[in-house]
């Protein structure tokens, strides 16, 4: 039995984690912007990287509100942008494009060490113009292949006549069909991840080892600093995969049709929008420069408190 109310746990989280991704984006691109003096011109890669992350958070959370309609393949907004889900799929894909980037990117910088592992500037700029486009094409890919509202309905009449009523008196929705259209953009998408991994971990091997290989002609400050660029990069990435895990858990749990498919199906789509603010934490954690700059803002923080809290005192001894 599908529930098309709209779940109050479900809104409330959007709405808290949504004010959250604002707060901890917001304070992500201040990182990036001015305190990555000393880490290259790949930051602006990183800058783009997180604007993708904010984008798709205020999104998802505030523009769509997504709520599932498991164990059909659909869905409606309960947000004010109804209907997006293809301008989301597209900031979804751009956040793992423009990391994938932020690699190639670091990978430039380090094979200068070498001279021999530079990529050649032309493929370099036809890469870059090709992960920026992908993300678009997912979008009106994604667009295209979708059906009218007409013909939405004609397969909820056959195939769910008893809900027919239900979606009527939602504003809008969205039924996925399984169709050689929806298939095709599938594997379009595996091709465009399957890509950007092999293209992650090609660079990180080599970056890792140009730096092992030329450990003797580096300065300890710019070889750790090298390095803990592509840890960062590294954790980044292990926590992008959680915009990958939950659309494959929905596959799977569409499929298996188990009890309560629903609320599952909310759950991974709630997690699936957690991904920015853990991206913003485990960055901060790993990344030196980071972790240096909000220590001296919390250090700074204590230090204003205190000094009016002293002043508090005084003026209360003179009263």
């Amino acid at each position: 039995m599908i529930d098309f109310t709209v779940p109050e746990y479900l809104i409330n989280y959007y709405h808290t984690l949504g004010i959250l991704s604002i707060i901890f984006n917001s304070y992500g691109l201040y990182l990036v912007v001015f305190k990555n003096s000393k880490i290259d011109t790949f930051r602006y890669y990183l800058l783009g990287f997180q604007l993708s992350c904010t984008f798709s958070d205020i999104f998802l959370t505030f523009g769509m509100q997504p709520v599932l309609l498991f164990p059909i393949c659909s869905g409606f907004s309960n947000g004010y942008l109804s209907s997006g889900l293809s301008v989301c799929l597209g900031s979804i894909a751009a956040q793992n494009k423009s990391l994938c980037l932020c690699f190639i990117r670091k990978h430039q910088a380090i094979a200068k060490i070498s001279t021999t592992q530079i990529i050649p500037n032309l493929i370099f700029k036809l890469i870059v113009a090709l992960f920026i486009i992908f993300p678009f094409t997912i979008g009106a890919y994604f667009y295209l292949c979708g059906l009218s509202k007409d013909e939405q309905y004609a397969y909820i009449t056959k195939n769910y006549p008893y809900y027919l009523e239900n979606f009527k008196n939602l504003r809008e929705f969205h039924v996925g069909v399984p169709n050689r259209s929806l298939v095709g953009f599938f594997i379009y998408i595996l091709i465009g991840e399957n890509i950007s991994v092999s293209i992650t971990i090609y660079t990180t091997i080599q970056m890792f080892r140009i730096l092992r290989e030329h450990r003797h002609r580096l300065s300890n400050e710019n070889y750790n600093k090298h390095r803990n660029a592509i840890i960062s990069l590294l954790v980044q990435f292990a926590v992008s995969s959680m915009t990958i895990l939950p659309p494959i858990e929905l596959t799977i749990s569409f499929w298996m049709e188990f009890e309560n498919i629903q609320t599952y199906a909310n759950i991974s789509i709630m997690i699936l929008s957690t991904h920015s603010v853990i991206n913003i934490i485990v960055t901060v954690a790993t990344f030196p420069a980071y972790r240096k700059a909000t220590k001296q803002l919390f250090c700074r923080k204590k230090k204003v408190e205190s000094i009016i809290q002293r002043q508090i005192t005084v003026s209360a001894k003179v009263g």
